[in-house]
């Protein structure tokens, strides 16, 4: 099947050349685009916005692993300023605190082979990650854990699967 194109200024069609309208071809590119945009919220732009330097740094950092990890992720404030990441049911949450940055990891049953997680290990529903400045999180393992706690989501949340 072959795409025939109008050329509006010769008024005649022609075949196109890459078998795609040039319009439909941007329309595409559009859908695409925001198909693969994260599922950002504006109220945790808010939240970063007056950290100190380094935690509105690190926090960015965090928000794009998580997004990077899991796409699908969606974001919102829940307990009045608190950002949370969702995909059918909490997966984290951050907090910064006065010298350090607290990621709340929903999932007591999630793997953690590199053991980022330094509190909590005990807890029943929650653990975290406590970030102070000039630490460095380890992105891949950050992202393995992130990608454990939606897929485990995915199958009914850790409550089921424990």
């Amino acid at each position: 099947m072959s795409i025939i194109k109008y050329d509006s200024r010769t008024a005649r069609k022609t075949p196109s050349s890459h078998g795609v309208i040039p319009e439909i071809k941007i329309i595409l590119l559009v859908i695409i685009g925001l198909m693969n945009k994260p599922h950002t919220d504006p109220r945790v732009d808010r939240f970063l916005g007056p950290l100190p330097g380094w935690q509105k740094e690190l926090c960015e950092q965090i928000r794009k692993l998580i997004h990077e990890a899991e796409p699908d992720i969606e974001e919102t404030i829940k307990r009045g300023d608190r950002p949370y990441f969702i995909l059918q049911g909490n997966v984290c949450a951050l907090q910064a605190t006065k010298d350090h940055i607290n990621v709340f990891i929903y999932d007591p049953i999630a793997p953690d082979p590199a053991k980022i997680i330094n509190q909590g290990q005990g807890n029943v529903t929650a653990r975290s990650i406590q970030i102070f400045e000039n630490q460095q999180l380890p992105e891949s393992a950050f992202k393995n854990l992130i990608r454990a706690v939606a897929d485990n989501n995915r199958k009914g949340g850790w409550r089921t699967l424990r």
